[in-house]
């Protein structure tokens, strides 16, 4: 019994290990709010974040997670890429769309459409993926968030290397960790954008 509570002992921490060793950290980041002058015509949002991560990855998942009261109430897996080549490069281009204001195919009263790409390079080839999502208002209103901005600490969060937030609260307070907003903004209706970017194991 004791060797095998040991050998079960051993293997999670070799598997601890493992997984630490897989993920790859952000060296430098940048994010834009700007909107061109269709999207402002056509009152759709836009951010767009570039990053260069500390060492190369294969594989890039963006997450979205909607906080309202300090709980999270929403996880979405935005998109996701896999490459057989080592990638050091990752933009991300978020634009949302209020389905009340601009009517886009089967478009659902309450709703936002969200369209997500993400776009990796590396030494020798590039890749990207592409996923739209109708998010319900009641989850997360995009199109009234009254703050934003990124975060300059991209210790890994639930997983994630965080990187920038949008929020709608009386008073918006900054933060340079997810941890630290989700505290100083305890009623407010939060999204943090994340990615996963790992190696696996072939």
């Amino acid at each position: 019994m004791f060797r095998r509570s040991l050998s079960i002992f051993i293997c999670l921490i070799v598997a601890s290990t493992a997984f630490a060793q897989d993920m790859v950290d952000v060296e430098t980041l940048t994010v834009d709010h700007t909107r061109d002058r269709l999207a402002e015509v056509l009152g759709v949002d836009q951010v767009a974040a570039h990053m260069q991560t500390q060492g190369t990855f294969r594989e890039a998942t963006l997450m979205l997670d909607c906080y309202r009261n300090g709980e999270k109430v929403k996880s979405i897996s935005a998109v996701s890429i896999q490459s057989y080549e080592p990638q050091l490069f990752a933009d991300i281009s978020l634009q949302h769309a209020d389905l009340d204001s601009l009517q886009l195919g089967n478009a659902k009263p309450g709703f936002t459409r969200l369209f997500c790409k993400l776009t990796t390079r590396g030494a020798e080839s590039s890749m990207f993926g592409a996923q739209s999502h109708d998010i319900e208002k009641a989850i997360f209103d995009m199109h009234i968030v009254n703050g934003g901005g990124r975060f300059k600490d991209h210790s890994s969060f639930n997983g994630a290397i965080p990187l920038y937030y949008q929020l709608r609260s009386r008073g918006v307070t900054g933060a340079n960790s997810p941890a630290e907003l989700l505290k100083a903004n305890p009623i407010a209706d939060i999204m943090i954008v994340s990615i996963v970017l790992t190696n696996p194991v072939r």
